[in-house]
């Protein structure tokens, strides 16, 4: 009977702990913004060795830089020519910069971290006008 009741105790502490431990980990831990892909953190840029942001970008998240064919009838996202009205927008903080072009004249060390808003999210941000998404550049504090 102790035997048995030994394994049961054993087996419920390993249980136990390896549940419990998992589950008060995932509650405390942040997920790294690393992996989040629709930001590029201060580290990051750092890490790639780029001149300004436009190479960060590009070399991190080149996906950031293909505007978006938000047709229904596609069957999935396609590039689209670039012209004012559908180009990817640039926003320091709150404030609107131009096209991605931009980001070819600012020093990485501007930049806290950079993040993009796709066309739902950017329109609901930063108002309309903003039909194919946002970089917004968040200044470094």
């Amino acid at each position: 009977m102790s035997r048995l009741y030994s394994f049961v105790f054993v087996t419920s502490l390993v249980l136990g702990g390896a549940c419990g431990g998992a589950g008060s980990k995932a509650a405390t831990a942040t997920p790294s913004p690393s992996r989040d892909r629709t930001v590029i953190m201060a580290d990051d840029m750092r890490r790639v060795q780029a001149s300004n942001l436009y190479e960060v970008v590009q070399l991190v998240r080149p996906e950031w830089l293909a505007i978006r064919n938000t047709n229904a009838t596609e069957p999935r996202p396609v590039p689209l020519p670039m012209s004012s009205d559908n180009e990817i927008h640039v926003y320091l903080d709150k404030e609107r910069l131009g096209s991605v072009n931009v980001l070819r004249t600012m020093s990485v060390l501007t930049a806290g971290y950079l993040k993009f808003y796709n066309p739902a999210q950017a329109q609901t941000r930063f108002g309309s006008g903003n039909t194919s998404g946002v970089i917004q550049i968040v200044a470094t504090p």
